[in-house]
């Protein structure tokens, strides 16, 4: 079947483009043909837009930061458009979601999913998220590992009525959070959301490794970090001393530089003798690749995704604030690990391959 994935825009996102990169590589296994429909991630007039917002709060007397320039951010994603345009089958649809795409591209299936795709202040309109600007209701759709990204229900009153509405016409629904099955329950009258595993834990390290061989091996203490404070930044290096090797230290977003690629940021979980991080594909990469890591909660931007992969591979002891951070007491047990991982990865690929099947169509 050829199926028409949504997401959020790939970007500057190592994870947002790493889960969809995985998605579709299991989804070929199955042999099905994805493609991701995307749509322009800052389109000039958006950009206008947001210039001309900021310069009338200014002279209201509020001091904001002005958007990025285009051009700016054309040239620092570079090594990320190029993954992309390697690596991902997608096309880019300018502007807003419409069904003629999926004539055009001949669509027989839509799947939703995963990185934070629920989550209203993420993606506006949310309700697109939903397939709201799909017109012909035989096409069918399910979620896959959707995430509304944080335990708490974040939905205007008429955003959920909507999305209610739209969920009914979903063939099934599952969702990254444990939080989330309850959250789909209460508010979007679904009772039997599926609790599935992120699409990168879907892949195995080798096919990782094999994305990143091309890098020079470079042993280091790798931080990886959304948003670190000198506390953070004070305990890396003493990892790194007591490790006895590099300190290296990534951001995504603002702070990418053409040279910063998906290989380049998988290497370094690859070469890692220890990764202190933040984010959840960072903790996510740190188990693919079997390193010993410590991640910091991250109030500002949810800790459901994290406490839902940490009861699945059961390392709760790894998940700390930076008022009590300190280097895990014991190893982590990678046998007993894998074994709790991989029924979640069996019940994960069971949804998809039941819920993708051509006759379920």
């Amino acid at each position: 079947m050829k199926i028409g994935i949504i997401t959020q825009p790939l970007a500057s996102n190592y994870g947002g483009i790493l889960q969809n990169w995985a998605l579709q590589q299991v989804l070929k296994q199955m042999g099905h043909d994805p493609i991701t429909l995307r749509y322009r991630v800052i389109p000039l007039y958006r950009y206008y837009i947001a210039f001309i917002k900021a310069l009338v709060l200014y002279c209201l007397g509020r001091i904001i930061a002005l958007p990025p320039f285009p051009w700016r951010y054309f040239r620092q994603n570079r090594g990320i458009r190029h993954f992309v345009n390697k690596h991902i089958n997608c096309i880019t649809h300018f502007g807003n979601y419409d069904s003629v795409v999926l004539k055009r591209q001949k669509i027989d299936f839509l799947i939703v999913g995963s990185d934070q795709v629920w989550r209203p202040s993420y993606n506006i309109p949310i309700e697109n998220m939903f397939f709201d600007w799909v017109k012909d209701k035989t096409i069918p759709r399910i979620a896959y590992a959707a995430s509304f990204g944080v335990s708490e229900w974040e939905f205007s009153a008429e955003q959920e009525t909507n999305c209610c509405a739209l969920l009914q016409n979903f063939k099934a629904v599952s969702v990254r959070e444990k939080s989330g099955v309850e959250l789909c329950m209460t508010h979007l009258d679904c009772c039997d959301a599926q609790w599935v595993l992120d699409p990168t834990l879907l892949v195995e390290k080798e096919v990782y490794a094999d994305l990143c061989k091309h890098i020079p091996a470079k042993k280091n203490v790798f931080v990886y970090m959304l948003d670190y404070n000198s506390k953070i930044l004070e305990f890396a290096c003493k990892v790194a001393e007591r490790y006895d090797c590099e300190l290296l230290v990534k951001q995504a977003h603002d702070n990418l530089t053409s040279s910063d690629t998906p290989e380049v940021w998988l290497a370094s979980f690859r070469d890692a003798q220890f990764v202190i991080t933040d984010s959840f594909h960072g903790t996510v990469f740190s188990i693919v690749f079997q390193k010993e890591f410590v991640t910091f909660r991250n109030e500002g931007r949810g800790n459901a995704r994290m406490d839902s992969l940490m009861q699945v591979v059961g390392l709760h002891d790894r998940l700390v604030t930076s008022n009590t951070v300190s280097l895990p007491a014991s190893s982590i047990d990678w046998k007993t690990l894998q074994q709790r991982l991989s029924v979640k990865q069996r019940e994960s690929m069971d949804f998809l391959a039941k819920n993708c099947a051509s006759d379920s169509a």
